[in-house]
């Protein structure tokens, strides 16, 4: 499997939880065969972690209100993704890494580099009653997601399947147009301002999208634009005290005649 490495800088709309796990009206409209639901049990017999996942198809990323996350995830881990929200029911632990897929005869594994942490609990370690770890795996290559397979974590498992994953129509690149970052910030303090510069084809149109902990920023300071005759486009976005520390990710689009183009990138927000 594609080894990269993980990062905590997707974030899900918070909207969609109850209790620290999906809320009943968003997890019954999910297709039956693009989820499951498992629940660990100690050797005592008692209840460890709840865990519940899907597959980021279409159908799901518009019900989840996920569609710019699911290209995004797409793009960073190489591959379909599975969502997982794990919560447990006392003070528990829990490793991304212990999750396998099953098909026949086949086994595949989660690596290190094959999951991105929403939350930064879902990177490993002890879940605190109560919490919620949130984050996203690669679906394993040498699983057909044409036909059921079974996700493992410890010794609980769950039939899922078939799911069709579709492709990410917003991320599709033409090969005649490309985004590269020509400006952007390595560190910024709360209250900075991020200077953020594309280059891309002259004229194109422009959008930029901002990733936080506390979801997809709303500014009109990354309203889209087109690119200027020398293919550049530029915005400032001006930080405040309420943005939260950690990695931003963005993600800058440019169109030019129904064709599209991405570029992935991301900075930190730290106390100097």
């Amino acid at each position: 499997m594609r080894a990269c490495s993980a990062c905590a800088i997707l974030v899900v709309a918070i909207g969609i939880l109850a209790a620290g796990q999906i809320k009943d009206e968003y997890w019954n409209r999910i297709p039956t065969q693009d989820k499951a639901w498992l629940t660990t049990t100690g050797y005592s017999g008692s209840r460890e972690l709840s865990i519940m996942l899907f597959a980021l198809t279409f159908e799901t990323a518009e019900l989840m209100g996920m569609v710019e996350f699911k290209a995004s995830a797409e793009q960073m881990l190489g591959g379909n993704v599975i969502v997982v929200f794990v919560a447990p029911y006392d003070d528990e632990y829990f490793w991304p890494t212990d999750f396998d897929f099953t098909q026949g005869y086949i086994q595949a594994e989660i690596g290190y580099g094959d999951f991105l942490a929403i939350d930064d609990a879902f990177d490993g370690g002890e879940l605190r009653s109560g919490t919620v770890a949130r984050g996203v795996l690669r679906f394993p290559d040498e699983i057909d997601p044409g036909i059921e397979f079974i996700v493992w974590y410890d010794d609980e498992s769950a039939q899922m399947g078939p799911v069709s994953f579709g492709s990410s129509a917003s991320l599709a690149t033409d090969t005649q147009l490309a985004v590269d970052f020509v400006r952007i910030p390595s560190v910024v303090a709360p209250g900075g301002s991020v200077v953020i510069e594309i280059s891309t084809s002259p004229f194109a149109e422009c959008s930029l999208i901002i990733y936080t902990r506390n979801g997809i920023v709303e500014s009109p300071d990354i309203s889209p634009r087109p690119a200027g005759s020398d293919g550049r486009a530029t915005w400032v976005w001006q930080t405040d005290a309420q943005t939260p520390t950690g990695l931003v990710l963005l993600q800058a689009t440019a169109s030019v005649n129904g064709n599209n183009a991405a570029m992935l990138g991301s900075f930190t927000i730290a106390d100097e």
